[in-house]
This record gives structure tokens, C-alpha cells and sequence, in this order.
């Protein structure tokens, strides 16, 4: 054995990690001599944990050889909400005294939906209420584990088509139900924990921006239904379909059929009014 004493320093990446069993709590070991300062490499470590906390492979002990950088990372997990003490040891050379780091696995907080969202702003709680063919909103969540699966309950025609850890798309088919209760529902597969986000559609679009002259054969949708969209969506020029295109210029005026009044509205901004020319228009449900 080389006439050298060193030091193992173990340093953990953050202060806590939830208690999942699959989100790792990063520690790195550094491995110097005290003498010089240097670090140390091809030196072999093995780290110990206590409790309940486990490696990468289900142990509680594991043996590593410093890089050239006389370091070693490792990730631990746990099940149980505790603080647990990893300790490292070598026998390579003459050790000033055994690295020693606590470590802490909080509790987990419960799966919830904190935001649903499209490409211009957020709905407010159980929106929207109205939708059209290839419409999509966004789903994110916060707590848990990050083992979710989604689903759409009681209403048939709405897909997910894109999820992650924390985040969920679903897009409205063209056999998308109105008039139905139902729920965006995320389930945490290792808590059990479900978040489910209320969702009724009143009105729905299955054809829109259609170009057409003004005709009074067409069922044209009513004016509050046509604020109630661009209310819940926005500037509907931000979506596929919803304008039509001459040059430069954007044409998202609709004919609106009220009992008393018929007219236009502009699906950018809101404004209404009357022109004889052709609109675009939406055949309305």
C-alpha cells in the first residue's frame, strides 16, 4: 500500500427527493489526497446505505472505482419517508475516515391536474364546452410519483395522443360526443392516486371554414355560441382551418344566425357586423 491518506467527501445533488422508489437521490464521491489535494483515481470505494434505501440493482451495498477525476456518482432510491445515512470505505489506501452524507426521502404529494391549456391561453375549471375536428388541449399535472397513465372517461371520440411525466395531449376526433359528462382522468400507477379534470362539450364543430356566400339554406351557428369559442380558445386564426387565406390577408369572419339578427363576427377579435360578401362559415351542432 502507497504511503498516501485520503479523503472520500461525499456530496449530494439536492436536499430531498420523493419517497417513489424510482426517483433517484444523486450523490458523487470525491476521492483525494489529503497531502496534496489531488484527487485519486482507479481507487475502489464501496458505499453502504441504511433503512430502507436501496442502489441501482435493489442493494444496499455497492463497490465502484473512481474515474479520472477521482470521482463516483450513484444514484439510491426509497419506498419510506426517512432520512438514511450512506457511508464509503476503501482499502486502497490509508483512509483519514469513512465518508459519511444523510440523506432525506419525503413523502410524496398527491397526483393533481394544476392546468388545462390550449395554444392561446387556459380554461377555466370544466372548460371547454366547445370544440370542432382536430381541436386540442394540453393537460399538466404536479405531486406524484411520475408513473401515470391517462384515459378519457364517458366520453367517446376525444384521444390522447401524447403524454410524459407531468403532461398530457388530447385531440377531438370528428366522432367526439356533446352533451355527455366525463373526465380527463390521470391515474398514479405506484400511489394509486387519481386526478380527474370534469369535461362536457355543449356545442361541436364537425366542419368549419367552409367559404361560402351568405345563405340562408346554411345552419349557421348562433352568436353566442361563436363568442363562447373564441372566449374558450382565442384568436382562432392560431388554428388549422379556422381562416381563410387571400394573399396577405386573413379573412376569419363568420356568419352568425340569431333568431332576430344575422350577421358576421370576426373570430380574431370578437367584432361583429354585416357584410354581403363571402364569409367563412361553420356548419354548427
Amino acid at each position: 500500500m502507497k504511503d498516501i491518506t485520503m479523503r472520500i467527501k461525499l456530496i449530494a445533488n439536492s436536499e430531498s427527493v420523493p419517497a417513489d422508489g424510482s426517483t433517484p437521490f444523486r450523490i458523487y464521491a470525491v476521492v483525494t489526497d489529503v497531502a496534496t489535494g489531488n484527487t485519486l483515481s482507479n481507487v475502489n470505494v464501496t458505499f453502504t446505505v441504511n433503512n430502507n434505501a436501496f442502489f441501482d440493482g435493489d442493494v444496499a451495498t455497492v463497490s465502484q472505482v473512481t474515474n479520472t477525476d477521482g470521482e463516483i456518482h450513484l444514484n439510491i432510491y426509497n419506498t419510506a419517508v426517512e432520512t438514511v445515512k450512506v457511508t464509503a470505505i476503501s482499502n486502497d489506501y490509508h483512509l483519514e475516515e469513512p465518508g459519511v452524507i444523510d440523506i432525506s426521502f419525503v413523502e410524496i404529494m398527491p397526483l393533481s391536474i394544476t392546468r388545462v391549456y390550449n395554444k392561446n391561453k387556459s380554461f377555466s375549471e370544466g372548460k371547454p364546452v366547445i370544440a370542432w375536428t382536430g381541436a386540442s388541449l394540453h393537460v399538466e399535472t404536479e405531486g406524484g410519483s411520475g408513473n401515470v397513465s391517462w384515459r378519457v372517461e364517458n366520453i367517446s371520440g376525444i384521444e390522447l395522443i401524447r403524454s410524459d411525466k407531468n403532461s398530457a395531449e388530447f385531440y377531438f376526433s370528428e366522432y367526439t360526443e356533446k352533451n355527455i359528462e366525463g373526465y380527463l382522468t390521470a391515474s398514479d400507477n405506484q400511489t394509486g392516486t387519481v386526478a380527474r379534470y370534469p369535461l362536457k362539450l355543449l356545442h361541436f364543430f364537425k366542419s368549419y371554414g367552409i367559404f361560402a356566400e351568405r345563405n340562408p339554406g346554411i345552419q349557421y351557428p348562433e352568436l353566442e355560441t361563436l363568442k363562447t369559442l373564441l372566449s374558450e380558445w382565442g384568436d382562432m386564426t392560431s388554428y388549422s382551418g379556422w381562416s381563410l387565406t387571400n394573399g396577405t390577408e386573413i379573412n376569419s369572419y363568420y356568419w352568425f344566425n340569431d333568431p332576430s339578427n344575422q350577421g358576421v363576427i370576426d373570430l380574431a377579435d370578437g367584432s361583429t357586423g354585416y357584410t354581403p360578401s363571402g364569409m367563412a362559415g361553420a356548419a354548427a351542432e
